[in-house]
């Protein structure tokens, strides 16, 4: 996975400047939103979790479809270069679509990651009744402990819900970010593509 975010990270490249984009106050952002809404948001339905796993399932749709197009294999059937100009579209071409298939991949990831952890934050977990009552018979004697045991337990059930949930939102954005990301460079394939062949 980290293989995968660093090759991601590089396709990420200023042409102009020859350097690669900078993204730390983008993440920061992002991590900065994702407290906010997971500090101030009402989870108890599970609705936000629902919403974004939606919206996930449905970019992950387009991004299967862009991959198995003719579009993600930009430099495929073009006709032979003529000229400099041609050999350059072709790899610029070739560039973007490594680039489309490097993102895909990383989204892709993203994604299933992330609707695992949404799943899960949807699901109101809870400790069945037939288990307490086991723990109370067990150590009856000592009540006073195990409430102590369960406040503390409930309050690191809380923050971990509260972690999980912050993760799940930063995730969640990356991936809306890779996924526009991932629409410029079939965008720019494309472009690229029919300006080359109108030649």
């Amino acid at each position: 996975m980290i293989e995968l975010i660093k090759d991601t990270y590089d396709t990420y490249q200023n042409d102009r400047e020859g350097k690669r984009e900078r993204h730390w106050n983008r993440l920061f952002l992002f991590a900065a939103g994702a407290l906010l809404i997971s500090a101030f948001s009402d989870r108890s339905d599970g609705a936000i979790f629902n919403m974004m796993v939606t919206g996930l399932t449905i970019l992950t749709g387009f991004t299967f479809t862009a991959l198995f197009s003719d579009h993600s294999m930009a430099d495929v059937g073009l006709p032979a270069p003529k000229n400099e100009t041609d050999r350059n579209d072709v790899k610029v071409l070739r560039r973007l679509a490594d680039n489309f298939h490097i993102r895909s991949r990383y989204f892709i990831m993203l994604s299933i990651i992330d609707v695992c952890l949404l799943i899960v934050l949807a699901t109101n977990l809870a400790v069945p009744q037939f288990l307490t009552e086991m723990a109370m018979a067990l150590i009856d004697d000592t009540r006073a402990d195990f409430k102590s045991i369960s406040q503390t337990l409930s309050e690191a059930m809380i923050w971990a819900q509260n972690l999980s949930t912050f993760v799940a939102i930063v995730i969640f954005l990356e991936c809306l970010f890779t996924f526009y990301r991932l629409a410029e460079t079939i965008i720019a394939m494309v472009s690229r593509r029919r300006a080359y062949l109108r030649q």
